[in-house]
């Protein structure tokens, strides 16, 4: 494997200090990276990437598992040309099939040391991929494979209401309950309800999983268009 010795240009988007602080540092350990860029809002963020034109972009854990987790997605399958670093609390099954559907290159702990970094970015920088040491891609590949047949799609339309769908929506394209009961003119407790319930009717544990499934609902059975919802 070729050692990438070039400048990289690093741009990082966090939204706690104290993680940006702990990414920063591990970063300027390795030779031959200069961080660009460091923002804490996704507005801005998306703002300076043709600005300061990063060769690799990190993701703390908060945009990379939570409500965010959709507009992420369009983020990276959109700027594939651009290697993409997704930090994580802890490398999970379900943290490995998010950086697998968000296309990011490689996908680390928090508590990562450098050597583990210098030979991601090694990686990833070669047209690689990394999930972690003991991760081929066979057992990647299963673990996907797993996610995408967790839940059945077919009968979930019989469970939710329309209300439910139409927040199901919105959920797939990013938005956060208080956006969501701005369009739809309820309060920020009613769309929270909503979510709720739905988190119940198809069995999910997590808001992170409700946001997956949002996504892959709407892609799989295309029942639900901005036109059906404006109309």
């Amino acid at each position: 494997m070729r050692v990438i010795e070039s400048n990289i240009r690093v741009q990082i988007l966090s939204k706690s200090n104290i993680i940006k602080l702990g990414i920063r540092s591990l970063f300027e350990s390795i030779k031959g990276i200069f961080i660009v860029d460091e923002s804490n809002d996704p507005s801005d963020f998306l703002i300076k990437v043709s600005k300061v034109k990063p060769d690799l972009i990190v993701f703390d854990p908060y945009f990379f598992e939570s409500q965010m987790y959709a507009r992420l997605k369009r983020f990276c399958i959109q700027n594939q040309d651009i290697k993409l670093i997704a930090f994580t609390y802890t490398r999970s099954n379900l943290s490995i099939f998010l950086a697998s559907e968000c296309k990011i290159n490689a996908l680390l702990p928090l508590d990562s040391h450098g050597g583990e970094l210098q030979y991601a970015i090694n990686i990833i920088f070669n047209d690689g991929q990394y999930y972690g040491p003991d991760l081929c891609s066979q057992k990647v590949e299963k673990i996907i494979d797993s996610f995408n047949s967790y839940q059945e799609f077919i009968d979930s339309e019989k469970c939710l209401s329309d209300r439910e769908r139409k927040i199901l929506y919105y959920i797939s394209r990013g938005l956060t309950s208080r956006e969501i009961s701005t369009v739809l003119f309820t309060s920020k407790r009613t769309i929270d309800a909503h979510r709720s319930n739905m988190m119940k009717k198809l069995n999910l544990n997590s808001t992170t999983e409700l946001v997956i499934f949002s996504v892959k609902y709407h892609y799989k059975s295309k029942k639900i268009e901005l036109s059906d919802i404006v109309n």
